[in-house]
């Protein structure tokens, strides 16, 4: 955002579960991360309630609507999880004519975003590798089990894709 020159207002995120362990720490760790990435900046943004959906598309849609109209400093959407959080998200974003205008960043490779992209519905995305993410796990849980120390903690690659290059990175996803 700063290299959009963006260094205030409102942002939100939409996801499906506010209780869900995972989603609780992706948002955490989002408002974290940003804090760190905009420096001083961070204290000129406000984050707004979060929207859980419920996995209703029309409540992703509905909730995110309101904020659109009840913030014009929003500036970005963060959008947490399953294809029901990107199609309301998408669907509040056109409705409201912000394409491009409000900023969409999306966490994990859905072929659900690549409908957006040519409409401006999506800035960009970040996505992990579920399946080395999945082998791993097995991989130290083999180790535990046989006895062997494993660490705490293990890093976990993650890919930036800007929507122009979506769809292409759709064709090689593996899914």
């Amino acid at each position: 955002m700063k290299k959009r020159g963006i260094t205030g207002g409102m942002l939100t995120t939409v996801t499906y579960s506010g209780s869900a362990q995972n989603m609780v720490e992706r948002y955490r760790g989002l408002k974290d991360g940003f804090k760190e990435a905009m420096g001083e900046d961070a204290d000129h943004f406000t984050w707004c309630q979060w929207i859980i959906n419920d996995l209703s598309v029309s409540r992703a849609r509905e909730q995110l609507e309101t904020q659109i109209m009840s913030y014009p400093d929003l500036r970005a959407v963060f959008t947490l999880g399953t294809e029901s959080v990107i199609t309301g998200t998408m669907e509040a974003i056109r409705s409201q004519k912000m394409e491009g205008i409000l900023y969409h960043y999306g966490f994990d490779y859905s072929p659900t975003l690549e409908a957006g992209v040519d409409e401006g519905l999506i800035t960009g995305i970040v996505d992990q590798n579920c399946e080395a993410i999945g082998s791993l796990l097995v991989d130290k849980l083999a180790d535990a089990v046989d006895g062997r120390e494993i660490s705490r903690e293990y890093p976990v690659d993650v890919t930036w894709i800007e929507a122009k290059d979506i769809k292409e990175y759709g064709k090689n996803h593996k899914r």
